[in-house]
Protein backbone atom coordinates (compact mmCIF):
# COMPACT_ATOMS: atom_id res chain seq x y z
CA UNK A 1 0.00 0.00 0.00
CA UNK A 2 1.01 3.60 -0.36
CA UNK A 3 2.57 5.82 2.26
CA UNK A 4 0.11 7.20 4.81
CA UNK A 5 -1.12 10.76 4.46
CA UNK A 6 0.60 12.92 7.09
CA UNK A 7 -2.29 15.35 7.31
CA UNK A 8 -4.99 12.90 8.33
CA UNK A 9 -7.54 14.80 6.23
CA UNK A 10 -7.50 12.35 3.35
CA UNK A 11 -6.69 8.65 3.43
CA UNK A 12 -4.61 8.77 0.25
CA UNK A 13 -4.01 11.79 -1.95
CA UNK A 14 -3.93 9.63 -5.09
CA UNK A 15 -7.51 8.44 -4.55
CA UNK A 16 -9.86 11.44 -4.55
CA UNK A 17 -13.01 10.62 -2.58
CA UNK A 18 -16.24 9.69 -4.31
CA UNK A 19 -19.95 9.41 -3.71
CA UNK A 20 -20.90 6.00 -5.03
CA UNK A 21 -24.01 4.48 -6.51
CA UNK A 22 -23.85 0.74 -7.21
CA UNK A 23 -26.20 -1.28 -9.36
CA UNK A 24 -26.59 0.72 -12.57
CA UNK A 25 -28.14 -1.30 -15.38
CA UNK A 26 -28.28 1.18 -18.27
CA UNK A 27 -26.75 4.32 -19.69
CA UNK A 28 -30.16 5.97 -19.39
CA UNK A 29 -30.06 5.60 -15.59
CA UNK A 30 -26.57 7.09 -15.48
CA UNK A 31 -27.65 10.01 -17.68
CA UNK A 32 -30.60 10.81 -15.41
CA UNK A 33 -28.38 10.76 -12.34
CA UNK A 34 -25.62 12.84 -13.92
CA UNK A 35 -28.13 15.52 -14.85
CA UNK A 36 -28.74 15.95 -11.15
CA UNK A 37 -25.08 15.91 -10.10
CA UNK A 38 -23.52 19.28 -9.21
CA UNK A 39 -21.00 20.48 -11.78
CA UNK A 40 -18.40 21.60 -9.24
CA UNK A 41 -16.49 19.91 -6.47
CA UNK A 42 -13.63 17.48 -5.91
CA UNK A 43 -15.69 14.31 -5.63
CA UNK A 44 -16.55 11.94 -8.44
CA UNK A 45 -19.80 10.10 -8.90
CA UNK A 46 -18.74 6.47 -8.64
CA UNK A 47 -20.75 4.59 -11.26
CA UNK A 48 -20.79 1.04 -9.94
CA UNK A 49 -21.73 -1.89 -12.19
CA UNK A 50 -22.06 -5.33 -10.62
CA UNK A 51 -20.53 -8.48 -12.09
CA UNK A 52 -19.63 -11.95 -10.85
CA UNK A 53 -17.84 -15.03 -12.10
CA UNK A 54 -21.26 -16.47 -12.94
CA UNK A 55 -22.36 -13.51 -15.04
CA UNK A 56 -18.91 -13.43 -16.65
CA UNK A 57 -19.57 -17.04 -17.71
CA UNK A 58 -22.93 -16.05 -19.20
CA UNK A 59 -25.28 -17.11 -16.39
CA UNK A 60 -27.98 -14.95 -14.80
CA UNK A 61 -27.42 -13.68 -11.30
CA UNK A 62 -30.11 -14.22 -8.67
CA UNK A 63 -30.47 -10.43 -8.67
CA UNK A 64 -31.07 -9.91 -12.40
CA UNK A 65 -32.15 -6.29 -11.91
CA UNK A 66 -28.75 -5.41 -10.45
CA UNK A 67 -26.39 -7.47 -12.64
CA UNK A 68 -26.34 -6.60 -16.35
CA UNK A 69 -25.35 -9.02 -19.08
CA UNK A 70 -21.73 -8.73 -20.08
CA UNK A 71 -22.25 -7.13 -23.48
CA UNK A 72 -24.19 -4.26 -21.86
CA UNK A 73 -21.50 -3.13 -19.42
CA UNK A 74 -19.34 -0.98 -21.69
CA UNK A 75 -22.39 0.98 -22.79
CA UNK A 76 -23.34 1.84 -19.20
CA UNK A 77 -20.13 3.70 -18.41
CA UNK A 78 -20.18 7.37 -19.44
CA UNK A 79 -17.37 9.53 -20.78
CA UNK A 80 -18.43 12.29 -18.38
CA UNK A 81 -15.38 13.56 -16.41
CA UNK A 82 -17.47 13.65 -13.25
CA UNK A 83 -17.77 9.83 -13.31
CA UNK A 84 -15.51 7.20 -11.78
CA UNK A 85 -16.51 3.98 -13.57
CA UNK A 86 -15.90 0.79 -11.58
CA UNK A 87 -16.95 -2.83 -12.00
CA UNK A 88 -17.78 -4.37 -8.62
CA UNK A 89 -16.69 -7.97 -8.95
CA UNK A 90 -17.23 -11.16 -6.97
CA UNK A 91 -15.68 -14.46 -8.01
CA UNK A 92 -15.93 -18.05 -6.89
CA UNK A 93 -12.58 -18.76 -8.58
CA UNK A 94 -10.19 -16.36 -6.82
CA UNK A 95 -7.08 -18.26 -7.93
CA UNK A 96 -7.54 -16.93 -11.47
CA UNK A 97 -8.70 -13.45 -10.48
CA UNK A 98 -6.16 -11.64 -12.65
CA UNK A 99 -7.29 -13.46 -15.78
CA UNK A 100 -10.92 -12.66 -14.97
CA UNK A 101 -10.10 -9.00 -14.46
CA UNK A 102 -8.35 -9.05 -17.83
CA UNK A 103 -11.56 -10.31 -19.45
CA UNK A 104 -13.63 -7.73 -17.62
CA UNK A 105 -11.28 -4.92 -18.62
CA UNK A 106 -11.96 -5.73 -22.26
CA UNK A 107 -15.69 -6.08 -21.57
CA UNK A 108 -15.79 -2.82 -19.59
CA UNK A 109 -14.55 -0.83 -22.54
CA UNK A 110 -12.51 2.36 -22.82
CA UNK A 111 -14.36 4.23 -20.06
CA UNK A 112 -13.60 1.67 -17.33
CA UNK A 113 -11.46 3.12 -14.53
CA UNK A 114 -10.97 0.06 -12.33
CA UNK A 115 -12.57 -2.44 -9.99
CA UNK A 116 -14.05 -2.91 -6.58
CA UNK A 117 -13.14 -6.43 -5.45
CA UNK A 118 -15.94 -8.00 -3.42
CA UNK A 119 -13.70 -10.96 -2.57
CA UNK A 120 -12.79 -12.11 0.93
CA UNK A 121 -9.01 -11.73 1.27
CA UNK A 122 -8.15 -11.92 -2.45
CA UNK A 123 -4.67 -12.95 -3.55
CA UNK A 124 -2.20 -10.08 -3.40
CA UNK A 125 -0.25 -11.60 -6.28
CA UNK A 126 -3.38 -11.73 -8.44
CA UNK A 127 -4.03 -8.02 -7.84
CA UNK A 128 -0.40 -7.18 -8.55
CA UNK A 129 -0.54 -9.17 -11.78
CA UNK A 130 -3.52 -7.14 -12.93
CA UNK A 131 -1.92 -3.82 -11.99
CA UNK A 132 1.20 -4.72 -13.93
CA UNK A 133 -1.06 -4.83 -16.99
CA UNK A 134 -3.25 -1.86 -16.03
CA UNK A 135 -1.35 0.36 -13.58
CA UNK A 136 -3.86 3.18 -14.09
CA UNK A 137 -6.74 1.19 -12.60
CA UNK A 138 -8.24 2.16 -9.29
CA UNK A 139 -8.63 -0.91 -7.06
CA UNK A 140 -11.12 -0.73 -4.19
CA UNK A 141 -10.88 -3.63 -1.75
CA UNK A 142 -14.21 -4.34 -0.05
CA UNK A 143 -13.95 -5.31 3.60
CA UNK A 144 -17.29 -7.08 3.66
CA UNK A 145 -19.50 -8.64 6.33
CA UNK A 146 -17.51 -11.87 6.72
CA UNK A 147 -14.19 -10.02 7.08
CA UNK A 148 -15.55 -7.51 9.58
CA UNK A 149 -17.38 -10.16 11.62
CA UNK A 150 -14.11 -12.07 12.07
CA UNK A 151 -11.83 -9.12 12.83
CA UNK A 152 -11.94 -6.40 15.45
CA UNK A 153 -10.54 -3.09 14.10
CA UNK A 154 -7.01 -3.47 15.47
CA UNK A 155 -6.76 -7.08 14.28
CA UNK A 156 -8.03 -6.05 10.87
CA UNK A 157 -5.39 -3.32 10.72
CA UNK A 158 -2.64 -5.84 11.53
CA UNK A 159 -3.94 -8.22 8.86
CA UNK A 160 -3.96 -5.48 6.26
CA UNK A 161 -0.46 -4.34 7.22
CA UNK A 162 0.83 -7.91 7.00
CA UNK A 163 -0.62 -8.46 3.52
CA UNK A 164 0.05 -4.93 2.23
CA UNK A 165 -2.49 -5.10 -0.58
CA UNK A 166 -1.70 -3.02 -3.68
CA UNK A 167 -5.10 -1.31 -3.44
CA UNK A 168 -5.90 2.36 -3.82
CA UNK A 169 -8.96 2.22 -1.55
CA UNK A 170 -10.51 0.20 1.25
CA UNK A 171 -14.29 0.05 1.63
CA UNK A 172 -15.75 -0.82 5.01
CA UNK A 173 -19.03 -2.53 4.11
CA UNK A 174 -20.84 -4.50 6.83
CA UNK A 175 -23.97 -4.76 4.70
CA UNK A 176 -22.74 -6.30 1.44
CA UNK A 177 -25.39 -4.57 -0.65
CA UNK A 178 -28.45 -5.80 1.23
CA UNK A 179 -29.28 -2.52 2.96
CA UNK A 180 -28.68 -3.46 6.60
CA UNK A 181 -29.03 -0.35 8.79
CA UNK A 182 -25.96 1.87 9.04
CA UNK A 183 -24.31 1.60 12.47
CA UNK A 184 -22.39 4.85 13.13
CA UNK A 185 -20.67 3.53 16.26
CA UNK A 186 -19.22 0.49 14.49
CA UNK A 187 -18.26 2.59 11.47
CA UNK A 188 -16.44 5.14 13.62
CA UNK A 189 -14.41 2.43 15.36
CA UNK A 190 -13.15 1.03 12.06
CA UNK A 191 -12.56 4.42 10.44
CA UNK A 192 -10.69 5.77 13.45
CA UNK A 193 -8.45 2.69 13.52
CA UNK A 194 -7.69 2.56 9.79
CA UNK A 195 -7.65 6.25 8.86
CA UNK A 196 -4.30 7.30 7.44
CA UNK A 197 -2.54 4.15 8.65
CA UNK A 198 -2.40 2.24 5.35
CA UNK A 199 -1.91 4.97 2.76
CA UNK A 200 -5.17 4.19 0.99
CA UNK A 201 -8.40 6.01 0.43
CA UNK A 202 -11.08 4.90 2.86
CA UNK A 203 -14.79 4.51 2.23
CA UNK A 204 -17.98 3.43 3.97
CA UNK A 205 -20.97 1.50 2.70
CA UNK A 206 -23.79 -0.41 4.30
CA UNK A 207 -27.35 0.74 4.71
CA UNK A 208 -26.73 4.20 3.27
CA UNK A 209 -29.45 6.05 1.42
CA UNK A 210 -31.32 9.36 1.45
CA UNK A 211 -33.07 8.49 4.72
CA UNK A 212 -30.04 7.24 6.63
CA UNK A 213 -27.27 9.69 5.73
CA UNK A 214 -27.95 11.80 8.82
CA UNK A 215 -26.26 9.15 10.95
CA UNK A 216 -23.11 9.64 8.89
CA UNK A 217 -22.88 13.40 9.46
CA UNK A 218 -20.50 13.34 12.47
CA UNK A 219 -18.10 11.06 10.58
CA UNK A 220 -18.28 13.29 7.51
CA UNK A 221 -17.28 16.24 9.70
CA UNK A 222 -14.36 14.44 11.36
CA UNK A 223 -13.19 12.60 8.22
CA UNK A 224 -14.10 14.80 5.25
CA UNK A 225 -12.05 12.70 2.83
CA UNK A 226 -14.23 9.60 3.26
CA UNK A 227 -15.80 8.02 0.21
CA UNK A 228 -19.28 6.53 0.51
CA UNK A 229 -21.27 4.05 -1.53
CA UNK A 230 -24.90 2.97 -1.55
CA UNK A 231 -26.79 0.13 -3.19
CA UNK A 232 -29.66 -1.66 -1.46
CA UNK A 233 -31.49 1.41 -0.15
CA UNK A 234 -31.51 3.07 -3.57
CA UNK A 235 -33.84 0.48 -5.08
CA UNK A 236 -37.63 0.19 -5.28
CA UNK A 237 -39.87 -2.68 -4.21
CA UNK A 238 -39.19 -4.54 -7.47
CA UNK A 239 -35.41 -4.09 -7.03
CA UNK A 240 -35.06 -1.56 -9.84
CA UNK A 241 -32.73 1.39 -9.29
CA UNK A 242 -34.90 4.30 -8.13
CA UNK A 243 -33.33 7.37 -9.73
CA UNK A 244 -35.38 9.74 -7.57
CA UNK A 245 -33.92 8.13 -4.46
CA UNK A 246 -30.46 8.23 -6.01
CA UNK A 247 -30.73 11.96 -6.66
CA UNK A 248 -31.98 12.61 -3.13
CA UNK A 249 -29.04 10.61 -1.76
CA UNK A 250 -26.51 12.46 -3.93
CA UNK A 251 -27.90 15.86 -2.96
CA UNK A 252 -27.84 15.02 0.75
CA UNK A 253 -24.33 13.54 0.54
CA UNK A 254 -22.95 16.51 -1.40
CA UNK A 255 -24.41 18.90 1.15
CA UNK A 256 -23.11 16.87 4.07
CA UNK A 257 -19.55 16.73 2.77
CA UNK A 258 -19.67 20.41 1.85
CA UNK A 259 -18.92 19.84 -1.81
CA UNK A 260 -20.56 18.61 -4.95
CA UNK A 261 -19.34 15.80 -7.11
CA UNK A 262 -17.48 16.66 -10.23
Amino acid sequence: MNEPSPSGTSGYAGSPPYIGVTGFMSSAEVAVVLRGVPLTGARKLMVGVLASSKTLAGYRNRHPRRYPVMNAIAGIFPTDPRALNLIHYFTEQPDSLADQLEQLTVIGGPNLHGFQLNVRWPSKSQIQKHLERYPQHRIVLQLGPSVLAASEPELLLRQLVDVSYPATDLLIDPSGGVGRPFDPAVAREYVTTLWGRLGTGLGLAGGLGPDSLGALAPLATDFPGLSIDAEGRLRDEQDYLDCARVLAYLTAASTMFGTGTG
